[in-house]
């Protein structure tokens, strides 16, 4: 399976191994990588800023569905965007109790990159799934609606799940005056037509 197949909800705190041999000799300096080496094993997380992130725990070789794996750095942080593995082969292991010597790894992005409960309450609104952008999970498309003005799609961050909708700062500027901009907040409510789901916004 490539990265880029992956939904974000299959590798979000999930440990990973990426076929990556092209970019091992950049991690020398931080791991004792062997010539075998083929890849890392890395743990999935989401930067709400930045999008889905790796973190490297160390290089490895995968042989049989197994890797291989050596020691980690806990003083050192090395991380690959998601979309910069995007066409690399990805293997998932759905119990990370298996790597349990990377702990305080774990741990210590767990605790620096927690988001507040109304980013993980929205993150978890599978509905609009479909509407997310595949590497900046919290980041939906949608459509301002208002009347006298043609509908039109921008791009916003979900900060906050709320009865009436999803609450999501605007992070593109509309082309035209909708009487909101870059920064500015609005809710929006998933809603069906016969292409699947699409995200509104009425002003």
């Amino acid at each position: 399976m490539l990265t880029k197949d992956c939904n974000f909800r299959d590798i979000y705190h999930k440990v990973c191994f990426i076929e990556c041999a092209d970019q091992i000799q950049n991690l020398k300096k931080v791991f004792n990588v062997s010539k075998k080496d083929n890849g890392v094993l890395a743990y999935g997380y989401i930067d709400h800023e930045d999008g889905f992130t790796f973190e490297v725990l160390t290089t490895g070789k995968l042989e049989n569905g197994v890797p291989s794996r050596g020691l980690g750095n806990d003083e050192v942080s090395m991380k690959f965007r998601k979309s910069s593995v995007n066409d690399r082969e990805i293997r998932i292991y759905e119990d990370r109790s298996l790597f349990k010597e990377y702990n305080e790894k774990f741990k210590t992005i767990d605790t620096f990159f927690a988001d507040t409960e109304d980013v993980d309450k929205a993150r978890g609104v599978r509905e609009i799934d479909s509407c997310r952008h595949e590497d900046f999970p919290d980041d939906v498309i949608i459509y301002l609606v208002k009347d006298g003005l043609n509908p039109e799609t921008v791009w916003v961050r979900c900060e906050k799940a709320e009865k009436q909708g999803v609450k999501a700062k605007l992070i593109s500027e509309p082309k035209q005056d909708f009487g909101v901009h870059t920064n500015d907040f609005v809710v929006f409510r998933p809603a069906k037509n016969e292409n699947g789901i699409l995200c509104i916004a009425k002003l």
